[in-house]
């Protein structure tokens, strides 16, 4: 099943720490497939932290990582790819 394009801007749900020391701004994606997460769209959400100059993304997926996806666990906005 496929969902209709929302204009969310790649984000399902967008929260906000207010802690001292974690605070920042926390992009969430939801994925619901079958197969492994591609790596597009973990690096599709890797963009939309650092667009978003979010602190993190999660992505929250029905399906097992793709063994890429490892490398991309590891970005925060900012740093170098």
């Amino acid at each position: 099943m496929n969902t209709q394009p929302s204009k969310d801007e790649g984000a399902d749900a967008i929260a906000m720490n207010t802690d001292p020391i974690t605070k920042g701004l926390c992009i969430i994606q939801a994925k619901r497939t079958k197969n492994v997460v591609p790596f597009e769209t973990v690096s599709a959400l890797a963009g939309v932290v650092e667009h978003k100059r979010a602190a993190k993304g999660i992505l929250v997926s029905t399906a097992e990582g793709a063994p890429a996806v490892g490398g991309v666990r590891a970005l925060k906005p900012g740093h170098a790819r």
